[in-house]
């Protein structure tokens, strides 16, 4: 089973905590750096607007402010 295998199934497990093959750095899955913006979460926002790209900083903070918690904004194909 996977970490993220294992933190999916058990909302207990308090953290995404990893040590990396590459370097054996203790790292968390939330804070490793992919090719494109990526996250895990246990929800997630969805907002579609036909004349908007992107939130700038301050929407985000706004809404992290409203839920409680920082969020990042991941763009989806689906």
């Amino acid at each position: 089973m996977t970490r993220m295998d294992e933190a999916y199934r058990d909302s207990s497990v308090p953290s995404l905590a990893v040590k990396v093959p590459c370097c054996g750095t203790e790292t968390t899955l939330n804070d490793l750096v992919y090719n494109v913006p990526s996250g895990f979460a246990r929800f997630r926002l969805r907002a579609w607007s036909p004349n908007r790209r992107m939130l700038n900083d301050e929407d985000l903070t706004r809404i992290g402010h409203a839920l409680g918690h920082p969020v990042r904004q991941i763009w989806s194909l689906i």
